[in-house]
């Protein structure tokens, strides 16, 4: 149900008689938010407000019936902080949310409500999603155990889907929540969002929870999407595009699993099957301007451009959707090398996830045309523009650089901006990336282990620093061991370190050993350089044959791989398929 809209009506009469005899709470203390539920034992207080509190009230009782709203909060926030009467908090609060004014404003009266009616269900349950909104998980979940304790919905799914993908914090919230899963070991509520919070790690142990949920409550939606996340995050496609079908039959006022079913076609790259449910979906809710997004998107995956386009223009009329509209026209303007026409769409991507990569593509079409003079210009211009996207905009500049090859410059610029930002790791890995494509591996290393001096489980930064170690013209495998094996460790399931790990192996002797990483490791992520790697160690156990045919996958995979050519006429005296 949609919450109504607060109505400034008090007349001046009623206002002033309700101001006269005050409001009949006591005034409570400030304190913390209580951890458990007590009965206040204090004598209850009745007292009028003073003739200031009046007058404020009364202005901000004009201004909101004048449409004047942030006065009329601003009033009655400050006089609720200084009465700390109950009902002004609850109205600031009431004020903060239905406006939706910002965050810092409705965080701040929720908080106040929350603190000044300690046993009030829906104050906490307020004060929690505001927390939440505002990125206080922990806090958010002590307010969602509050409220539930007092009677109201808690919030524990929510808070779980917002953080599930932010290591640290996951870590937190899923140790609190199987410790309040201790007391509470049937909470349908707390079951799910452990499942969500498994997902990213470890979704097996996610669909054991929804399974173990199902057999709870076999009526338990959220269990369900719960278990169809599980299977999709496994990458058993198939049996998650069974359980929709069967899902979607079973519930068909459920729009929630069409909606799972359409991003999932999506996933195994069926667009018709998931155009064709985006648009019933889209039938269902016209004004869902997401819907519209997603049938845009895949009406150009799907060569329909016309149609992409007329949808992201209207799309360009929802400020909400401005900026991605913007992006999505600007892709579309280099699909059909019209650079300057993407240019004027790009530049008016101003914000939202697409924000630097907007400015990236429109680096790179300077780049494309060699300008680079208005590459610059549009960099420093960025600067002066977006102050607080600075770090981003000069690490998406030197990777872009890096992407073009580029390495000479990016080294330049790197070490210039090094003596300005010298504690920025990324300055030193984009640079030791660049010394790592020139062969500086001295210069590289020194990069490297500054980053890892600051971040030291960077699995990726320590497989590049202990392969190139391994492959040097001065190899040195007493260093590159232990840095690859503990790669490897952390990402074990990574086929570029299982690449770096098997090569390790082919260089201590370890041939059966080598050649199990690296056959695993083509499996993966079928890829030139591995199959260099993998036919020498085939042709090494003499298995010619096998070897040959790896190389030539590899030369069918990138027909000009130098990784595989060398290796194969190093090894045979020819390049030649």
């Amino acid at each position: 149900m949609l919450q109504q809209p607060i109505l400034f009506t008090y007349s001046l009469l009623s206002l002033l008689l309700f101001t006269l005899f005050g409001c009949a709470t006591p005034p409570v203390p400030k304190s913390n938010p209580p951890t458990s539920i007590e009965p206040s034992t204090a004598s209850q207080q009745y007292r009028p407000f003073s003739s200031a509190t009046l007058y404020n009230l009364l202005l901000a009782e004009i201004a909101g019936s004048r449409g004047f709203y942030d006065i009329a909060f601003k009033n009655y926030l400050e006089q609720a902080y200084k009465t700390r009467d109950v009902n002004l908090a609850k109205r600031s609060a009431d004020i903060a949310q239905t406006l939706k004014l910002p965050t810092k404003a409705r965080l701040q009266s929720a908080i106040l409500w929350a603190e000044l009616a300690p046993t009030d269900g829906t104050a906490q349950q307020q004060a929690g999603l505001e927390l939440l909104n505002a990125n206080y998980y922990m806090e958010a979940l002590e307010k969602s155990i509050l409220a539930e304790q007092l009677g109201k919905a808690p919030f524990y799914i929510d808070i779980a889907s917002k953080i599930a993908d932010i290591p640290e914090a996951n870590v937190r919230l899923l140790d609190a929540i199987n410790q309040q899963l201790e007391k509470q070991p049937d909470n349908l509520q707390l079951l799910t969002a452990k499942g969500l919070l498994l997902l990213s790690h470890s979704p097996d142990k996610s669909l054991a929870v929804a399974h173990k949920i199902q057999k709870k409550s076999n009526n338990y939606i959220p269990a369900f999407a719960l278990e169809v996340d599980a299977l999709i995050k496994a990458k058993q496609y198939q049996n998650a595009k069974q359980k929709l079908e069967k899902l979607i039959d079973q519930n068909r006022e459920n729009q929630n699993f069409r909606l799972q079913y359409a991003r999932l076609l999506t996933t195994m790259n069926l667009p018709n099957e998931a155009l064709e449910q985006f648009q019933q979906l889209r039938q269902i809710f016209p004004n869902n301007h997401q819907l519209t997004l997603s049938v845009a998107l895949l009406e150009h995956e799907l060569g329909n451009r016309q149609e992409a386009k007329r949808l992201l223009l209207i799309l360009d009329q929802q400020p909400s959707l401005q900026s991605e509209a913007n992006y999505y026209l600007g892709r579309l303007a280099i699909d059909e090398k019209q650079p300057e026409l993407a240019e004027q769409y790009l530049a008016k991507v101003t914000s939202g996830t697409y924000f630097l990569t907007a400015q990236k593509w429109r680096f790179r079409l300077l780049l494309d045309e060699d300008k680079t003079a208005a590459a610059n210009k549009l960099i420093q211009s960025l600067h002066q523009q977006y102050p607080k996207f600075v770090p981003a905009l000069i690490l998406m500049e030197l990777a872009t650089y890096r992407q073009y090859k580029q390495h000479q410059l990016t080294i330049e610029r790197s070490s210039a901006l090094l003596d300005q930002y010298s504690d920025n790791i990324g300055l030193h890995y984009e640079r030791g990336m660049a010394y790592m494509e020139t062969g500086q591996i001295a210069e590289m290393e020194k990069d490297f282990r500054q980053v890892l001096e600051q971040q030291p489980d960077n699995a990726d930064v320590m497989n590049n620093l202990g392969y190139s170690l391994l492959n040097s013209e001065q190899a040195d495998i007493t260093k590159a061991a232990p840095l690859i094996k503990k790669a490897s460790t952390l990402k074990p399931d990574d086929p570029v370190i299982m690449d770096s790990l098997g090569w390790l192996e082919f260089k201590l002797g370890n041939h059966q050993q080598a050649l199990k990483y690296l056959t695993k490791a083509f499996k993966l992520y079928p890829n030139d350089e591995i199959a260099a790697h993998l036919g020498e160690v085939l042709w090494v156990l003499g298995k010619h044959r096998k070897a040959n045919k790896i190389w030539q996958q590899g030369l069918k995979i990138k027909p000009n791989s130098q990784a595989v050519k060398s290796t194969k006429e190093r090894l045979t005296g020819n390049a030649q398929p």
